[in-house]
């Protein structure tokens, strides 16, 4: 929810005056410190809500709170919370829980230290507890973590974590990430999909999720058929007798062209929770252009899990040798030549990205913003930035001969973060 409309909702929930509106917006002031919330609980501590403090607000009805308001409803009370449950409803409703969030492999793993792994294969955590209760069932004596890669396998309908990226910045970053044998792929500009087949469900065979984890299936209605075309259902001799899971990416295709079109033409065929988002400006879908998937990772093949097989069927390049260098310089090289998005090096684990994006040049801070929920994760006194923009001249030519007022282009955002607060620190002490 936009800052700019999130104080205006939460004070007409609250029923509150004029005058408390301006004290509600306290946190938009840069070094105050305090998010929404906070200035929520400030005003319900000033003017506590007439109720008894036996009455306790249960999760329960903060359930159904949000399912009334996932359903539209009109009819929630803004009289029965205390100023700690107003608080932190808000952070639940704007999803600013950031101040709470735990790592969720460490809060697995004291439960027991084999369901990061489990819950990283089957991310849907009934699931996962599931698959845990019967290899605690099965194996008395217990499995290592190290062997688990060989029983637990991914479940068709439940979508498979992805695996770790890292950004590479130069050549020499990316061997000195990973200084052995990778495999070497292209970097398409598309859209994440992980797709499973299950050819039980007849003609709902084909599921899509997306990279967050979206059940995307009706919104990418449109690549259905060439999935079932790609692994021959329907056909004489189809390529799965009982399902798969896939990884690709999702593009489109120009026939006409032939080429691949860029990432904007994505969103004329796809809807986003069955709603067309951002093409009003749009030119119409061209009859000469369609929805095309390119695979670049199988996981599951007939009850076959394939996460502890090796990613050497592809090209390899080993960076441990002399000219694992200049064999990737090259492959990188002819990426860029032909107008590719770069390339992506996959280790066993993690994966890692390498793109063309990653520029060398000189770039000055031009702007900043401050954010108030970042700044509470923070924790640092007065602070009055947390997001910085960078940007590069470009009329620097006459800057240096006619001292013109410089022009600059806005590259990108930069966010402040804890690590880097406290290397900051750490130097400055």
């Amino acid at each position: 929810m936009p800052f700019s409309f999130a104080h205006r909702i939460v004070g007409r929930a609250l029923c509150l005056g004029s005058s408390r509106f301006a004290h509600l917006r306290r946190y938009e002031n840069s070094g105050s410190g305090e998010d929404l919330a906070d200035c929520v609980a400030g005003i319900l501590t000033e003017t506590p809500n007439p109720v008894s403090k036996l009455d306790q607000v249960t999760v329960e009805e903060i359930d159904a709170l949000l399912n009334g308001l996932a359903a539209n409803c009109r009819f929630s009370s803004h009289t029965v919370l205390h100023a700690r449950e107003a608080k932190w409803l808000t952070r639940i409703i704007l999803k600013q829980i950031q101040l709470t969030a735990l790592d969720p492999s460490v809060v697995y793993g004291s439960y027991d230290a084999r369901l990061p792994f489990v819950a990283r294969v089957q991310e849907s955590f009934e699931v996962a507890l599931t698959s845990l209760r019967e290899l605690r069932a099965s194996n008395p004596l217990g499995i290592g973590t190290q062997n688990l890669v060989h029983v637990i396998k991914p479940i068709l309908g439940t979508k498979v974590g992805r695996q770790t990226w890292l950004k590479g910045r130069s050549i020499k970053h990316c061997i000195g990430l990973h200084p052995k044998r990778v495999s070497c792929e292209k970097k398409m500009d598309g859209e994440y999909c992980q797709v499973h087949v299950d050819l039980s469900k007849g003609s709902r065979s084909v599921q899509i999720f997306s990279k967050s984890g979206k059940d995307s299936t009706q919104d990418r209605v449109g690549i259905h058929k060439a999935i079932r075309d790609s692994l021959g259902i329907g056909g004489s001799k189809p390529k799965i007798s009982q399902g798969c899971v896939l990884e690709g990416e999702l593009l489109v295709y120009n026939e006409r062209e032939g080429r691949i079109l860029p990432f904007h033409k994505i969103r004329k065929y796809v809807l986003r929770s069955g709603v067309p988002l951002g093409t009003q400006k749009d030119s119409p879908p061209d009859l000469d252009e369609h929805l095309m998937i390119v695979y670049f990772d199988v996981l599951l093949i007939d009850n076959e899990s394939l996460l502890g097989i090796r990613q050497t069927d592809r090209q390899v390049i080993d960076l441990s040798l002399r000219q694992g260098a200049s064999d990737l310089r090259r492959a990188f090289a002819e990426s860029i030549t032909h107008r590719e998005e770069g390339l992506v090096l996959k280790p066993d684990d993690p994966y890692f990205d390498f793109s063309k994006d990653k520029h060398v040049g000189d770039f000055a801070v031009i702007g900043a913003r401050y954010d108030p929920v970042k700044a509470q994760e923070y924790n640092v006194p007065g602070l009055k930035w947390t997001h910085f923009y960078y940007g590069c001249l470009t009329n620097k030519e006459d800057v240096q001969r006619h001292q013109t007022k410089p022009k600059f282009m806005v590259v990108d955002t930069v966010e402040t973060t804890v690590q880097n607060i406290s290397t900051l620190e750490h130097c400055v002490s």
